[in-house]
């Protein structure tokens, strides 16, 4: 039965992917202007950066539409060099279209965002929350991340906005018998997703100043997989629970202050839900004869704090345009002093970029522009000390970590 019961757990833990707590186009950022601005655009986002950021930013714009195409590589230098720590390549997707732009009615716009790895819709990597990992980098990064909003001009200084997000999931039913291999086996997997909302306003009180709010809704999957197991003869229901996915409620207030024409400053701060973050990693329980679970065994709660990360931009608009920006991202990562080695820091991120018009039509209002964007985040080291002697832990006594992530994008952007 020991035996049994060993096989059973390995194999249930090899259909269950580990969990991450933000959503890739927080990391990595969507358009343009939030990568050469570290995410401060909640007053300032455009084109299919507004259908993320803020949707009530989507009419606010002089352009009749538009339509833009980057790659994005991100490198992380993280340690230890063993944990997950995201990275990779990937395609972003995406723009901004009027859906009614009548005299005397308010204009309606649509904005879609995609970003997604080059190789796919998404990546799993099999993790435990013992083995090290950064969880607000890890492999669930690689994850497609659909945003679409429609965003309404309801007077010339007021604008608001709806949309959703969608993240896919996949969910399971396993059937194994460990005595006969041409016994009962089954694996059926259904690719599906989840929906959560976002909304948002954006405000001119004065000419040279746009205030945006931006609230992003709680997204989590919560996976539920039945697993029939059985050998010689003996019987055994499994389920195993997880947590896939989270990404936190997110409450954002930007404030943009043109200076200048061609000069523009904006501040931001965002406010994230990471205590409601649940479960780091599978939960197994093992059902014999009467219904009792053999294993009794439940995660504790990983402990996650809610965080403000300000961050502030700067533009410089014309022919060429440049931008900088910088973001502090406080660690919701507690210290691990137990079993669970989720690592993580306060990040630091610097970011530029630039912007320029390729060619440009007078007869039909056409504007083909090339963007270039590089972000560097910087996670100073930390050691985290384990309060008790945990034989066969990857972290123990003590795990030093921290480390760089850099990311470059190039793109084409059409405006019509």
């Amino acid at each position: 039965m020991r035996k049994l019961v060993a096989s059973a757990i390995s194999i249930l833990l090899a259909v269950v992917s580990g969990s991450a707590g933000a959503d890739p186009a927080d990391t990595i950022g969507i358009g343009h202007h939030a990568r050469a601005g570290a995410g401060a655009v909640t007053a300032s986002a455009s084109g299919m950066a507004a259908a993320y950021y803020n949707p009530g930013a989507l009419a606010d714009t002089s352009s009749s539409a538009s339509f833009g195409l980057s790659a994005v590589q991100v490198l992380s230098e993280l340690s230890p060099g063993a944990a997950d720590a995201g990275g990779g390549s990937f395609l972003e997707v995406g723009g901004a279209l009027p859906l009614l732009n009548r005299e005397g009615v308010p204009p309606i716009w649509l904005g879609v965002a995609a970003l997604m790895p080059s190789s796919g819709f998404y990546e799993m990597r099999l993790q435990d929350d013992t083995a090290r990992i950064f969880p607000l980098y890890s492999s669930r990064e690689r994850r497609l991340s659909l945003s679409a909003a429609v965003g309404a001009r309801v007077f010339d200084a007021l604008s608001l906005g709806v949309g959703i997000q969608m993240l896919p999931t996949v969910r399971a039913d396993v059937a194994l018998d460990l005595s006969d291999s041409t016994g009962n086996h089954a694996l059926d997997v259904d690719v599906g997703y989840t929906l959560s909302p976002t909304a948002g306003i954006l405000v001119h009180p004065i000419s040279d100043l746009s205030v945006g709010l931006a609230w992003h809704g709680e997204n989590h999957t919560w996976l539920d997989l039945p697993v029939d197991v059985s050998a010689g003869g003996v019987a055994l229901d499994a389920l195993v629970t997880t947590q896939t996915y989270y990404v936190p409620h997110r409450l954002s207030l930007g404030i943009e202050w043109r200076l200048h024409p061609k000069l523009a400053v904006e501040a931001d701060a965002a406010w994230q839900h990471f205590s409601g973050f649940s479960a780091g990693a599978p939960e197994v329980s093992l059902y014999a004869a009467g219904g009792k679970d053999i294993l009794g065994v439940r995660n504790t709660d990983p402990g996650f704090s809610d965080t403000v990360t300000p961050s502030l931009a700067v533009t410089l608009r014309g022919p060429v345009e440049l931008s900088a920006g910088y973001r502090y991202s406080p660690s919701p990562i507690p210290e691990q002093s137990g079993d669970t080695n989720l690592l993580g820091g306060d990040a630091h991120t610097v970011a530029a970029g630039t912007r320029v018009v390729l060619s440009e039509s007078e007869a039909a209002p056409r504007r083909l522009l090339l963007d270039a964007a590089c972000f560097l985040t910087w996670l100073p080291e930390q050691r985290d000390y384990k309060d008790r002697p945990l034989v066969g832990n990857p972290g123990y006594p003590n795990v030093a970590y921290g480390g760089t992530r850099i990311g470059l994008g190039v793109g084409l952007e059409v405006e019509y």
